[in-house]
C-alpha cells in the first residue's frame, strides 16, 4: 500500500533522466490535467508545458502519461 501511495504522490519521481520541471509536468498530466491547467498550476505558459511534456514523454518511451501511470499501478496491485 505504501508503494501505491508513493506512486500516486509522485508518479515519475523515480525517473532520474527527467528534470524536476519535466517531472512536475508529467506528474500533473498523468492525472489528466490539460496544458492550460498545468501551466496555471506551475505558473508557466501552456506552450512551455507542451515543450516540457514532449521532452518528458520522449524520455519515458513515448507513451501517454496517464497510460504509464495506470500500467505502473497495475504492476503494484496486480
Amino acid at each position: 500500500m505504501e508503494e501505491l501511495r508513493r506512486l500516486l504522490n509522485d508518479p515519475f519521481g523515480d525517473y532520474p533522466t527527467l528534470t524536476n520541471r519535466e517531472r512536475e509536468v508529467a506528474n500533473l498530466m498523468a492525472f489528466a490535467l490539460t496544458r492550460l491547467e498545468v501551466g496555471v498550476e506551475l505558473g508557466i505558459s501552456p506552450s512551455t508545458v507542451a515543450v516540457l511534456a514532449s521532452r518528458a514523454k520522449a524520455k519515458l518511451g513515448g507513451k501517454p502519461f496517464t497510460r504509464l501511470l495506470l500500467e505502473r499501478i497495475k504492476g503494484i496491485v496486480g
